[in-house]
């Protein structure tokens, strides 16, 4: 879940709702790689309202599967 929280600082985006699945282990040591789509975009009162999916990978297969909603501050 890292790779995602260092994804979404980039990207100013505070989330306000986030779900996960647990897929499969993974262990101190591992590398990982986190994959964000953009689901949708819209206006919001403090930045730009976005729907966000997250998959984390590990040698190439999903481990974790998420999505999130919340806003990207201006």
């Amino acid at each position: 879940m890292a790779d995602t929280t260092k994804v979404c600082g980039r990207l100013h985006f505070i989330a306000r709702r986030m779900d996960w699945e647990f897929l499969g282990p993974v262990w101190a040591g591992d590398t990982s790689e986190a994959k964000v789509t953009v689901r949708s975009l819209g206006e919001a009162r403090a930045g730009v309202a976005g729907e966000l999916e997250l998959v984390i990978e590990k040698h190439g297969e999903p481990v974790m599967r998420g999505e999130s909603t919340g806003v990207i501050r201006r």
